[in-house]
């Protein structure tokens, strides 16, 4: 199986840190198979894993996926943050529509309520980034789900699997980076 997944940035930070795979294994309970495994792209880590692996590289997940060049995020207080994402009013934050797998549900699911969101999103990422992958490529990553079992009111949506959630991501970190870019011009204008 190929790996779609490309964690070159992890073995990056393993070596700036200066801990092997035996270390890493050792530390973190991941065995040196499953790490060997990613470096000769096998297999991908599981969203689990690579939060205990960014956890001690202290690193972000989105640097060991290659998301990202910046090993860590830059902290900006808090206060600082909600003032530039509230000097726009079209920001649609990705926690608001997006629901991280529960427990054994491997998937990321957004209610059918958020679609529009969505697409809001993808079209402002490609009106600012027109490289970024085709609308109906981009919607392809959505699997229609409704459970009739379930008396939740939102039982309906979309589906993501892990794989397909990296590349909804990146379209995200467009969307973000529009916005930021926007804010930026309008308070150097």
């Amino acid at each position: 199986m190929e790996n779609s997944v490309n964690v070159a940035n992890l073995f990056k930070r393993m070596d700036e840190l200066g801990v092997s795979m035996t270390t890493v294994s050792n530390e973190t309970g991941i065995s040196t198979g499953n790490i060997s495994d990613w470096k000769k792209g096998r297999s991908c880590p599981t969203a689990a894993k690579l939060i205990q692996l960014a956890d001690y590289l202290d690193c972000s997940t989105d640097y060991i996926l290659g998301l990202t060049d910046t090993p860590k995020p830059i902290d900006i207080p808090k206060e600082t943050a909600e003032r530039i994402l509230g000097s726009t009013k079209d920001f649609i934050s990705e926690s608001s529509i997006v629901h991280p797998p529960f427990m054994s549900n491997r998937v990321y699911f957004i209610h059918e309520k958020d679609y529009d969101k969505v697409l809001k999103i993808y079209d402002r990422a490609k009106s600012f980034d027109e490289s970024i992958i085709d609308k109906e490529v981009f919607l392809s990553l959505l699997v229609r789900y409704d459970n009739k079992i379930s008396r939740a009111a939102d039982a309906s949506g979309y589906s993501i699997k892990p794989k397909n959630y990296i590349v909804f991501k990146k379209v995200y970190n467009v969307y973000v980076d529009s916005l930021f870019n926007e804010i930026i011009n309008k308070k150097f204008k």
